[in-house]
């Protein structure tokens, strides 16, 4: 939870340095928003289960989860989750529609995991575990939740609790402690049964004694077992990792000016390192985004999308972002190999007098570097009021719902149309961009 609040920091203190969005945007194609419920904005896209055209979206405040037919917009299932301001660890697997949901007890230091059948409205399994949750990972093809938390008697110096949990019962199967203090990111590459955690190791006897701190490390862990397979360190602030199953590799990417790594995904070996693709210091993650079908990956920086080659590494094109607009979030559709930007800009009208917010979705062409930038959302308020509603909206994030020709916009907000208060999943048909 408290990632979510440094990086939700970083990207309101970058949007307020923005004069003037500066972006030309094109007409603005028909969306339809099918409003999700909840007090506390924006919805969050849990994932889409394609087979059956189901959206599966969570609310804040109150927690559910929420199942939506996405031809009618018709809500099929809720699931209350939490009915308090808290954010649960929230984890699905759409292909089952089956949620796994950590919901922690911070005085107590304890945690209750609990497995939903999201086509049935049931609980399956509810399992209170003795620590208190920080990364929520499910690993489809093992059939494993991993849970990785503070235990009950955290010390900096000695580690984290990972529970694993069998899935589709939630029974946990696995308890053992890793020598870390805190997970900064973490994935899953199903076909290679790997999860991996970028990890804030343990305080040592220097740093406690004022010596310098040791560096960020990659854990590789076995998706079955929950085991260490290896740990590597990691120059610079790693902050978010990239896999793509086709090639085995994965791909860490920091700030500082540090290159990627390239991962081994079945030894969690690092290959070789590639200059040129670090993220901006004032933003704590950056969006990323991967076509495994002709191994591109994508990654968003202040100045544009950078693409590269998921094989080698090299640069393979870029899209510079026009005027001083944020990019929220990325998008692949590997169908057609198009890639789409949630983008957000802010700038004065009216003698400087109004601030007008305005949404965009970015269809982007790397090879040619060229961009189209469609307005979807926009709302204002006096230059220096406080508007809940204006200053609350994000860059819209982005899913493509290839069987069905959609591109779901989360959190999508529209204060003159249908949608209010960015509680709202704006659906648009991919075939009119």
């Amino acid at each position: 939870m408290w990632l979510a609040m440094v990086r939700r920091a970083a990207f309101l203190a970058l949007m307020v340095a923005i004069p003037n969005a500066g972006l030309a945007p094109v007409a603005m194609p028909p969306v339809h928003a099918i409003f999700v419920g909840g007090s506390m904005p924006p919805v969050d896209v849990l994932g889409v289960d394609e087979a059956h055209g189901t959206l599966l979206a969570e609310t804040h405040n109150p927690t559910r989860i929420v199942a939506i037919t996405l031809a009618d917009g018709v809500t099929r299932r809720v699931i209350d989750v939490a009915d308090d301001e808290t954010v649960p660890q929230v984890a699905l697997d759409a292909t089952t529609e089956q949620a796994v949901v950590a919901h922690s007890t911070p005085t107590t230091r304890s945690t209750t995991l609990t497995v939903y059948d999201l086509v049935h409205g049931t609980t399956v399994h509810t399992a209170t575990l003795l620590c208190c949750a920080e990364t929520l990972v499910v690993a489809v093809r093992s059939n494993r939740a991993f849970l990785i938390g503070l235990p009950m008697a955290f010390s900096a110096a000695r580690g984290l609790t990972l529970t694993a949990a069998a899935m589709p019962l939630g029974t946990v199967v696995a308890t053992s402690t890793i020598e870390a203090r805190s997970v900064v990111a973490s994935a899953v590459d199903d076909p290679d049964n790997r999860m991996f955690l970028i990890v804030e190791p343990p305080l040592s006897a220097g740093v406690a004694s004022g010596g310098p701190a040791a560096s960020d490390e990659l854990m590789t862990v076995d998706a079955t077992t929950g085991v260490v397979i290896r740990t590597t360190p990691l120059g610079g602030l790693p902050r978010l990792i990239i896999v793509d199953p086709r090639t085995h590799r994965a791909f860490v990417v920091g700030t500082r000016g540090s290159p990627v790594a390239m991962v081994d995904a079945t030894t969690g070996g690092v290959s070789t390192m590639i200059p040129g693709a670090s993220i901006p210091d004032r933003i704590y993650t950056a969006p990323t985004a991967i076509d495994t079908r002709r191994g591109r990956f994508y990654i968003a920086g202040v100045s544009g999308v950078s693409a590269y080659d998921a094989s080698t590494g090299a640069p393979r094109g870029f899209v510079r972002l026009d005027g001083n607009a944020v990019i929220g979030s990325l998008a692949v559709d590997e169908r057609t190999g198009h890639l789409y930007a949630g983008v957000i800009g802010a700038g004065y009208s009216n003698g400087g007098s109004l601030l007008v917010v305005t949404t965009y979705v970015g269809v982007l062409d790397v090879a040619t570097g060229r961009a189209r930038y469609y307005p979807v959302g926009r709302a204002q308020r006096p230059a220096r009021a406080v508007s809940p509603d204006v200053d609350q909206m994000r860059a819209p994030a982005l899913t493509v719902d290839a069987l069905g020709d959609r591109l779901l916009l989360a959190g999508y907000f529209n204060a003159s149309g249908p949608a209010g208060r960015g509680n709202t999943v704006g659906v648009l048909d991919l075939r009119a961009l």
